[in-house]
């Protein structure tokens, strides 16, 4: 990160070499090393679960500042830069300098997605706030502002990333959505 804090992240690819492939990035407070579960298995489908796409994408998990692997200080529902944040980070800063590095540095087509149901989809939206020019998709879910509100609309609001996901992050190439046309995004 800018401020020269290193943030724990996973990076899954394929093992066929299908050239240049979008990114699809899960930022969580939730332990990013948990997306390999306790499955022995190389394969992605069986690993990642819920959340495989298919073998066209590169899967990136990210541990936020002060979580789990991740240096720094943890500091829930991080204000944005400004009065009630003097630091020069935030989670926007973070996610920006994240997607700046993945296009960088990880052999991707420079498209990204990013995605989160309840705290990762807060994250989502603070990516939104300053989107760095390779974010192409951002797909926030199930996101309560008021997170003691949570639990209470849960049940009613969750969705697999499998379900929608498959909508929003085709990431500039032809994709068959549910209602079964093609469509560029």
């Amino acid at each position: 990160m800018r401020d020269g804090v290193k943030l724990y992240t996973l990076i899954l690819t394929p093992k066929q070499d299908t050239g240049p492939l979008p990114v699809i990035l899960k930022r969580t407070p939730y332990d990013a090393s948990g997306a390999l579960g306790d499955r022995v298995t190389s394969r992605l489908d069986v690993k990642l679960e819920s959340e495989f796409l298919g073998h066209d994408y590169i899967y990136v998990f990210q541990d936020i500042r002060g979580r789990f692997k991740s240096e720094g200080d943890y500091f829930m529902y991080r204000a944005p830069l400004g009065a009630f944040n003097n630091t020069d980070t935030d989670e926007t800063t973070d996610a920006w300098d994240t997607v700046d590095w993945l296009v960088n540095n990880v052999s991707s087509n420079g498209r990204v997605g990013i995605w989160g149901n309840s705290y990762p989809g807060w994250l989502v939206l603070a990516a939104m706030r300053d989107p760095h020019p390779a974010l192409a998709a951002a797909v926030p879910q199930t996101v309560h502002p008021d997170h003691k509100s949570e639990g209470k609309h849960r049940r009613v609001t969750h969705y697999s990333p499998a379900h929608t996901l498959p909508r929003y992050a085709c990431l500039a190439r032809p994709c068959v959505v549910p209602s079964g046309r093609q469509h560029w995004v």
